[in-house]
């Protein structure tokens, strides 16, 4: 069997929603299906679009103040899980760039602050689940993102450090995390998430592609 070839980085950890996976219509409706039947009213669109990517009792206590965060998670939860698979779809050029990283030998973790049931769900529904050594969902780590453990976590069932990985993201709680852990951070362009750094520099990423293509490219020029 060939050795694999040495490489500064030959490790990349990956976030899920609105990275590799558009799920990002069935995250805003189960919200809006939420605000309805709780709050009767929707939310505005930018409302819910600064929400991406934050861990999902972070934004009920910032929606739904006052509100039994139980019953909001159920309210949530329960359109979720009846239409997720209807609403998500990969990114374009994705499947294509895993197949690309997984024949050239790189490592592939998976970190991300949803449940581990709905995101097997996704992986399965589009053959992508073989691609990755280590897939960690929420809760499942010491801390979740943005805190380095969730990304420690991943890498240590990979085998890898964070000195030879990189982390792929779409919000500024992944580029956070991924410099909290000392990786270095690429944030995806086809983002719906905000860009807005909040005026923290740890928010600002070290580099940003414009398609999964990309990424091979960035990988190639590390080395």
């Amino acid at each position: 069997m060939t050795d694999k070839p040495k490489r500064n980085i030959d490790t990349v950890v990956f976030d899920f929603d609105g990275t590799l996976m558009d799920t990002n219509e069935a995250v805003m409706a189960s919200w809006q299906y939420a605000a309805r039947g709780l709050l009767g009213r929707e939310f505005p669109t930018d409302t819910l679009t600064a929400t991406l990517g934050e861990p999902i009792l972070y934004t009920v206590a910032n929606l739904f103040p006052g509100h039994d965060p139980d019953l909001v998670v159920g309210a949530y939860r329960e359109f979720h899980h009846e239409h997720f698979t209807e609403m998500i779809r990969l990114f374009p050029g994705v499947q294509e760039m895993l197949e690309v990283l997984s024949v050239e030998g790189y490592e592939l973790g998976l970190v991300t602050n949803r449940l581990r049931h709905t995101t097997e769900i996704g992986l399965r529904q589009f053959d992508i689940e073989k691609y990755f050594g280590a897939v960690v969902a929420v809760g499942e780590a010491p801390k979740d993102k943005p805190a380095p453990e969730h990304i420690w976590f991943t890498l240590d069932k990979l085998g890898s450090s964070a000195e030879r990985a990189i982390l792929v993201g779409d919000s500024q709680n992944d580029i956070i995390g991924g410099h909290n852990a000392g990786l270095i951070s690429v944030r995806v362009a086809w983002a719906v998430a905000t860009d807005e750094s909040y005026g923290d520099t740890a928010a600002e990423p070290d580099h940003t592609i414009d398609a999964p293509t990309d990424l091979i490219t960035l990988l190639h020029k590390m080395g």
